[in-house]
Order: C-alpha cells, then structure tokens, then sequence
C-alpha cells in the first residue's frame, strides 16, 4: 500500500457521497466498535538487533505483529502500518519498546472513552503557530457541540440479515450494552508531549506534511481505533460535518478495507470489553503490565485517574438526540459509494501489478 492510498482511505474521498440503501441501521461507529478487529502493525527486527524470545513473545492486546527483517533493513528496528509498506517508527531496540510503542496516556483514554460510549474521538495536533491553532480549535468546538445537536441516531439499530450467519462476540445481531449516543471530545497534543511521541510519529507518517510544524492535523479516531486523519486545508467546517454525519449513518459496507481510515498502533482488549459493559476488563501490555479499561469504573493512566461518567442509554421509545434536517442526512449518508469505488479500482490495480 502506497501513502497516497493511506491518503484516499483518510477522510477527503467523503466529499463525493450519494445515496445508498442500507444494509443495516447500526451506525457506522458502533458496527466498527463491534465488528472490525484492528489490523496488526507489523515490527521487523534485524537478527541481532534482539533476542530471539521476543519472537515468541505475547504482544498482549496491542495490535502489533513481531517478526525478523527478511533480507536488509537499515535499522534494527522497523514498524509499518498494516497491509503497507509505509514505517511509521525506525530505531534501535530494548526490551520496552513494544510495550511504549502501543501504549500511551493519550490513546488509553481514546480507547476507554469509545468503550464507553463515543462517538468518535477528535485529536488535534497542534501547529507551532499560536493563532492558527486558537482559530482551528474554536472552529471544532462550534462545529462539534452543533452536531452533537443535530444528529439524531436510529432508536432501535439493528443488523438485519447480518444475525443469521455472524458468530463473533455478540452473535445473532445483538447490540452492546454499551451506551449509544453523539459525542465527539476533542483532545488537544502538543508536539513536545514527549508521551505521545510514537502516537504524533503515525500522524506524521499517513501525511507526511505534518513533518512540517506549522500544519495543524486532526485524527478522528472511532470503533477499534481507527482514524480518519486530516490536514491542511482539508481541516473545514464542512469536512468535520461529513465525517461526523458519516459516522452516525447506518453502516452500510460491511468490508473494513472499503470504509475510511487506518487502523492506529494502540493497545486494548477489545474483544471483551466491548460486550462486557458495564464491568471493566484487565488490558494486558507486550510487557505483561496490565490496566483496567472500559466499564463505569475509572480508567487508571499512570498516576492519573479519570473519574468515569455514566451516561444512561435513552429511554426506549425517546429519541436519542434533538431531531435533524432530513434533508442534510439525505445528502450526506456520506461517502460509501465513492470509498467502495475507490477500494475496489485499488483492488484491482493491485491484481493488475500482480
């Protein structure tokens, strides 16, 4: 996979949606939470850049795949997106580095605020320009507390004919216990967050451009981490709204790969907390250290505790939000059409080469 390819599965192909009939009413951003495993980041290591019981180690619950270099590699340690060829991380090795390269304080929170019923959790990497990133933060404020607003999501999603053959966690087409609603935190990383290096290190490598520090860059992570990344002058009132109308529309494309985003390095037990709400479930890190995630409890970052706050699922019967202008879901049952055109020529494209 190119970076041009991790580019059209970001956000911008959204613009060009039209109409289609849905194959369930579950909205995309719970169908993801539910049904889309995380794709592996593959880490080649060199044949003496570590011992050989790193192999046969167990990654825990990050999605991180170790394996040695197969031919030259210039540094002892190399991680790639999945399915791509794009690293994302290059350098040396210790024994701590899975573990800090799938964890941080940031993404443990994202992954226990999705757990626990987000919608979609906004990220914005600062620029080295003060007024810039005011202006883009107002921006997203505004835009975010209307749509929370606006959008109004189906009262009783379902998925139809998928109950009859899916056997995974929550078969027969059962929902989570998880609470359903519109909510959007926005997150605000510095690029000195020294914390979050491998984090802002995978922005930078779907865009390259944001190497530059006078671009600001907004991740909207959803489902099992999955984040639809923008930049530039792809950071618009317009463009927000598509991507959050997307997310809350009934999923109608079942095939991760056609749907927007790349799957970020990050480290959850998503199986279990996902249907094990409210209880919280034990994450475990490539290193063997553990945290509790998910739940109504509290989610433990560090010295950090964050008071968690349960929010009960609408009353049935009662609208999930304030009603919306049909007419403005109508024209945005956003861009599944055109990402499934685009997936499908890549396909392709790649048999072609073959």
């Amino acid at each position: 996979m190119t970076c041009f390819e991790l580019r059209v599965s970001g956000g911008i192909a959204l613009l060009f949606a039209a109409g289609v009939a849905q194959a369930c009413t579950v909205p995309v951003f719970r169908y993801g939470l539910e049904r889309w495993s995380p794709d592996a980041h593959v880490m080649t290591v060199t044949s003496n850049a570590a011992p050989g019981e790193v192999f046969t180690a167990d990654p825990g619950h990050a999605n991180l795949w170790v394996e040695r270099a197969r031919g030259a590699q210039d540094v002892p340690v190399k991680v790639s997106f999945p399915r791509s060829d794009i690293a994302w991380y290059e350098g040396e090795w210790d024994d701590g580095l899975p573990a800090r390269l799938a964890d941080s304080p940031l993404r443990r929170r994202i992954a226990h605020e999705l757990l626990t019923g987000t919608t979609a959790a906004f990220v914005m990497l600062e620029s080295s320009n003060r007024a810039t990133n005011e202006a883009v933060h107002a921006m997203l404020v505004e835009r975010l507390d209307a749509l929370v607003q606006e959008i109004e999501l189906e009262e009783e999603p379902d998925y139809e004919d998928e109950a009859a053959d899916w056997s995974g966690p929550g078969s027969g087409g059962d929902l989570s216990r998880i609470p359903l609603r519109v909510e959007f935190p926005l997150h605000k990383l510095a690029r000195e967050n020294a914390a979050e290096q491998f984090l802002i290190q995978q922005f930078e490598a779907v865009n390259p451009l944001l190497k530059d520090a006078a671009e600001v860059a907004i991740g909207v992570v959803f489902g099992r981490g999955r984040m639809i990344l923008l930049a530039g002058n792809e950071v618009t009132p317009d463009i927000i709204d598509e991507i959050c109308w997307f997310l809350c529309s009934a999923c109608s494309c079942r095939v991760k790969a056609l749907n927007p985003g790349v799957d970020l390095l990050m480290a959850a037990n998503w199986n279990e907390a996902t249907f094990a709400y409210p209880e919280a479930v034990v994450t475990v890190l490539p290193d063997g250290t553990e945290f509790s995630l998910g739940g109504t409890g509290t989610l433990h970052i560090a010295a950090e505790t964050i008071s968690v706050t349960t929010v009960e699922a609408p009353v049935e019967g009662e609208p999930a939000t304030a009603p919306t202008k049909g007419s403005t879901r109508q024209g945005i049952v956003l861009g599944v059409v055109v990402l499934s055109v685009v997936g499908l020529v890549l396909l392709l494209l790649k048999g072609g080469r073959a």
